[in-house]
């Protein structure tokens, strides 16, 4: 005698998945402490992100990132065609002359300092997890390193800049 044929929504047991429920009161127990600790876990990440936000140091540093990479990029796309090919990028003490570079290094600058910046940021968010005043030190010290470095370029464009 044949097997008989299988309709197209009918499934084979073999192929599906096992789903094992509770079979006693320990084990219900033991699914409903899993999912209260998983609960626990995702509040205490939640809170801890709370206490990263709490001084406005963490928002200085995103919101003086930001400039710095968006004023870089702008004053290199603005102004690359009024500028010579070569520019004094930094002063070399040793010879007393401004060292030159090609003006290309302009619109390189804004993508190094977005990704340096990136970098700093997620691992400065990494050890807010073990020390806050550390952190918070390294929010301060990188908002001042941004906007001396806004500074820096400001100085950079009235040096190459003509007029």
């Amino acid at each position: 005698m044949a097997a008989p044929e299988r309709l197209p929504y009918q499934v084979d047991i073999n192929q599906q998945l096992p789903l094992e429920l509770p079979k006693t009161r320990k084990d219900l127990w033991r699914i409903k402490i899993n999912q209260i600790l998983g609960n626990v876990k995702r509040r205490e990440s939640e809170l801890q992100l709370i206490t990263y936000w709490k001084t406005p140091f963490p928002a200085l540093a995103i919101v003086s990132s930001v400039f710095l990479t968006v004023g870089a990029l702008l004053g290199a796309i603005t102004y690359f065609n009024q500028i010579q090919a070569r520019i004094p990028l930094y002063f070399n003490a040793f010879s007393g002359y401004f060292e030159q570079v090609d003006k290309f290094v302009l619109l390189v600058l804004p993508f190094i300092f977005f990704v340096s910046q990136t970098i700093i940021l997620r691992l400065n968010y990494e050890v807010h997890k073990f020390d806050i005043r550390l952190s918070n030190i390294i929010n301060l010290l990188l908002t001042v390193l941004n906007f001396l470095f806004m500074l820096a370029i400001s100085q950079l464009y009235s040096l190459v800049l003509p007029g």
